[in-house]
């Protein structure tokens, strides 16, 4: 994070190098705060100005945020959790943690009840990582059963399935079939979770969003509309613990 001395009134902000990136943009969001995207080449020393012009847009997304900051119950905040809720599979976990003399970060599950077995130092950066390794794993379980579901059901066929943690994109299909969701999926409702599966498996068929996609996913799932209203919206649902780390 950074506060520029010569306008010490701006916010503080994390600068990201993109290659894809032609001109600098700035975003605002509930876990990272601002983030200004630059060019691999652009001159840093302009940032400040950037800044101060963009301010008053960056003061009302701030003032946005705090205010659905403020609406959210602790759990969904709060840098380590107390109780994990997975509504994608109807599943729930009180959690405890424990330092301990093992080197390596463990959780030990049982009876709806984590335990998150840490070595002492940096406890919080090695307790969040071993969390979002678990919630990787429920997420390969769970999305595993239900893509093949799905896929019998409509008689679609994939390659393989791979389990990410991304901060833009719920899933994805490559051209040769191979599927790629997110283990935020797990944050999502039931039906929500279940409908970017069945979004990514009709990308086996057609890989465009074209009209005849879309005419396949209403055939298979005529609330898609509402649904990917709440795709859309499941992303204010995943807690500060679970986003991937940068």
């Amino acid at each position: 994070m950074q506060l520029d001395l010569q306008f010490p009134d701006l916010p503080s902000y994390r600068v990201r190098r993109s290659a894809r990136a032609r001109r600098p943009s700035v975003s605002v969001c509930l876990h990272d705060g601002v983030i200004l995207t630059l060019p691999q080449r652009f001159d840093e020393r302009r940032v400040p100005a950037l800044l101060a012009e963009w301010r008053p847009w960056i003061d009302r997304q701030l003032r946005h945020i705090d205010g659905h900051r403020a609406t959210l119950p602790l759990h969904m905040t709060s840098p380590l959790p107390a109780r994990i809720q997975l509504p994608a599979a109807g599943q729930a976990w009180n959690v405890a943690y424990q330092a301990s003399g093992d080197p390596k970060s463990r959780i030990n599950e049982g009876s709806g009840r984590l335990l998150v077995k840490t070595p002492t130092a940096n406890h919080k950066a090695q307790s969040g990582a071993a969390l979002r390794r678990w919630l990787a794993r429920k997420a390969r379980t769970h999305l595993q059963t239900e893509l093949d579901r799905l896929a019998g059901q409509h008689a679609l066929r994939y390659r393989k399935l791979t389990i990410r943690g991304q901060r833009t994109r719920w899933g994805s299909c490559s051209s040769n079939g191979t599927i790629s969701l997110n283990y935020l999926l797990m944050f999502l409702a039931p039906d929500a979770a279940s409908s970017v599966v069945l979004h990514e498996l009709c990308h086996t068929r057609y890989m465009s969003h074209g009209p005849r996609f879309y005419g396949l996913l209403e055939r298979l799932e005529p609330r898609y509309r509402e649904l990917d209203r709440a795709v859309r919206d499941g992303w204010q649902t995943v807690p500060a613990w679970a986003w991937p780390s940068r």
